[in-house]
């Protein structure tokens, strides 16, 4: 099943908006193999997963990160649902649900 799902990028008050086509899983980080790429050295290489189950929940998941991810503005600890109503902070980056993710079929 592919899933689509839409994300608002905002970094030093330039936002833009992403939608992204995966299967159950993205990776964010500062260089490839990372499926969103967002360029700043506070961000590592592998930084945080986010995570979408057969039912359309998506969670996000720190990787381990050296500089640590911040979920509404508390560090990220464990895996966490990650809705519309949420703020995921990456390095300099904030990204957002703009929508729940949907598939087709």
């Amino acid at each position: 099943m592919v899933w689509k799902i839409s994300l608002s990028i905002e970094q030093h008050g330039t936002s833009s908006e992403l939608r992204v086509e995966y299967s159950t899983e993205l990776l964010i980080g500062r260089e490839s193999p990372a499926d969103i790429v967002l360029a700043d050295s506070k961000i590592s290489r592998r930084h945080c997963w986010l995570r979408v189950d057969p039912h359309g929940v998506t969670t996000v998941e720190d990787a381990g990160s050296a500089a640590g991810s911040y979920f509404n503005g508390a560090p990220l600890r464990g895996v966490q649902p990650f809705t519309e109503a949420d703020v995921l902070r990456v390095g300099t980056f904030t990204l957002k649900l703009t929508e729940a993710p949907s598939h087709d079929g």
